[in-house]
């Protein structure tokens, strides 16, 4: 079973901001949330970090990133399991900073580029496509360039899906967010990308 799932962090924007630009509040649930599974959570991790974590792929595409990113830096990650898509992305000063994305339809070693990512980009792709190749490149049976993007994203604010989870306190949503017309322009969505709607 595959997993489609994304999360948001920053250290630098009250939590009032990013829940009300993200469509969300807090509920009176918390614990230890599995939040792939169960919708959206709230967390606080080591260094200051605030994460939203959600079983949505498209929340950093639905959710006004740019806008929130008015208030501080944001970093965000969202992977796609069953068509193995991955991407993550920084957002500072109401302007995108970087975005890394990871596409096999493109190739199987595919990391688009746009911006410039932290150094520790080169590290993870370097070990990625080495391990690739080590396991027969495009024959391999496991996708390790798709680990590149959750893994960057994971460098800077520590979390990773499937690494201990941890305490959320569980959200709930206040309005739907809508895919914005530029992002409709990029990558279709889940259903067309699973039944070949491009």
């Amino acid at each position: 079973m595959g997993f489609s799932h994304s999360f948001v962090a920053t250290r630098d924007i009250p939590k009032a901001r990013l829940l009300e630009g993200l469509g969300l509040t807090e509920t009176d649930v918390s614990g230890n949330i599995d939040v792939p599974l169960e919708g959206f959570g709230l967390s606080e991790l080591p260094g200051g970090w605030l994460l939203v974590a959600c079983n949505d792929f498209d929340l950093p595409r639905k959710a006004p990133l740019a806008a929130i990113s008015e208030s501080g830096e944001l970093i965000c990650a969202a992977i796609e399991e069953h068509v193995m898509f991955s991407e993550a992305a920084c957002f500072r000063d109401g302007l995108q900073i970087w975005r890394v994305q990871h596409d096999p339809d493109r190739r199987y070693d595919d990391l688009k580029v746009d911006g410039e990512p932290p150094a520790a980009f080169g590290k993870l792709r370097d070990e990625a496509r080495a391990e690739q190749d080590r396991e027969g490149g495009e024959d391999a049976q496991v996708d390790f360039i798709f680990d590149v993007p959750p893994k960057l994203a994971a460098s800077l604010c520590g979390f990773e899906f499937g690494e201990g989870d941890g305490q959320f306190v569980e959200l709930t949503r206040i309005r739907k967010l809508q895919r914005s017309p530029a992002g409709q322009a990029g990558k279709p969505g889940i259903l067309a990308r699973l039944f070949g709607r491009r």
